[in-house]
């Protein structure tokens, strides 16, 4: 007697739904097809991001002028160590050493400034993320010290 409910249940679930249009062969490839569409649509393609070259790594030595933290600052990079660069950033009476690293696989730039030489206002150590342009002559970011968040952009002097 189960076994017979079961059977007449789904006998009737399985009429229902032909009858609907829902089991039927070519309503189930149009559902497919449809659905195919809407995840080729919703597909983002992603951006590629260009490596960085030694070359233009190498080239990052030499004068940059920009702005930190609203004010006029100039940057000097006097060297580079592979993906590492180091240099002294001067901002209205001050002078700040600086450490840096570009990672080649995504242009970002790290910044840290390693020792206040000379200061007029109490300059505050920070931390500095950015990206390097395609180009290799331009950079901004963001950093934060102890006290504040603020933004720079640099880019590099024709010599």
């Amino acid at each position: 007697m189960k076994k017979s409910k079961t059977l007449l249940i789904a006998g009737l679930v399985l009429s229902f739904l032909f009858f609907c249009g829902f089991a039927n062969e070519s309503s189930v490839q149009a559902q497919t097809k449809t659905s195919k569409n809407l995840k080729k649509k919703r597909v983002v393609k992603k951006k590629r991001i260009k490596k960085v070259t030694q070359s233009q790594i190498d080239n990052l030595v030499g004068s940059w002028t920009g702005i930190f933290d609203s004010q006029p600052t100039k940057l000097e990079i006097e060297g580079v160590n592979q993906s590492t660069f180091y240099g002294t950033m001067r901002q209205a009476g001050s002078e700040i050493n600086f450490t840096g690293f570009v990672d080649k696989n995504t242009r970002r730039i790290t910044m840290i400034e390693t020792k206040v030489v000379t200061t007029d206002n109490n300059w505050i150590l920070g931390l500095n993320n950015g990206r390097l342009s395609l180009n290799g002559i331009k950079f901004w970011g963001s950093g934060k010290d102890a006290s504040r968040y603020y933004s720079w952009w640099f880019t590099k002097n024709s010599n």
